[in-house]
């Protein structure tokens, strides 16, 4: 009823829905990284520096991402959102 009624549906999630659909976490439970190097290529100045060393990186992430179907729960949520569009 909440959810019917609303005007509006803010949805915050995390790494878990992303998980569920097959890719791997960025941190663990504890907060820590799982890839070492991560934070140190997430940052800005590594593309300025090293655009070829950065794009090795994210290229294969983005890829990882836009290679792996969402799983169901995405589909649920997006139809929720449209509904109060």
């Amino acid at each position: 009823r909440l959810l019917r009624d609303a005007r509006a549906i803010l949805v915050v999630a995390g790494a878990g829905m992303g998980v569920d659909s097959g890719l791997d976490a960025i941190r663990d439970n504890d907060g820590c990284y799982t890839f070492a190097d991560y934070h140190a290529k997430c940052q800005h100045e590594l593309f300025l520096r090293d655009p070829v060393g950065a794009w090795a990186f994210h290229g294969r992430v983005l890829r990882r991402f836009r290679d792996t179907p969402p799983h169901d729960g995405f589909a649920h949520l997006l139809a929720l959102c449209r509904s109060k569009a």
